[in-house]
């Protein structure tokens, strides 16, 4: 093998482990789940301050919710009561940044204890 072709492939492997890694970053950084509204009365102004309160927490991350074509941001009380979901509702909750997974994985958590409501 030549001395260039050596070069070549050796810089091949470096760029691809390079590309992989931006690759592997900008996966880390993006998160979506769908979740289901289990309590009785859905999401009223209580929930729907809790997951402005869990949006807000992680300000590097944008949170969006899509219901029916709509897409809101999760960081606003309003537009989450305006989605009127209630019991049984299914939302697909979106992350995108640098805690994306947390975002979601603290959503998931509070959806499956259905925001604490006793009722």
């Amino acid at each position: 093998m030549s001395i260039i072709y050596r070069k070549y492939i050796y810089f091949l492997k470096q760029y691809t482990t390079f590309v992989f890694v931006i690759i592997m970053k900008k996966l880390q950084k993006n998160a979506a789940h769908i979740l289901e509204v289990k309590n009785r009365l859905g999401i009223h102004v209580r929930p729907a301050w809790m997951i402005v309160k869990i949006a807000d927490k992680y300000a590097d991350t944008d949170v969006s919710i899509i219901h029916k074509n709509k897409i809101i941001n999760a960081k606003s009380t309003m537009s989450i009561m305006g989605l009127a979901a209630n019991f049984g509702t299914r939302l697909v909750v979106t992350a995108n940044g640098d805690n994306a997974q947390e975002t979601i994985k603290e959503l998931s958590d509070l959806f499956e204890r259905r925001f604490e409501d006793d009722i």
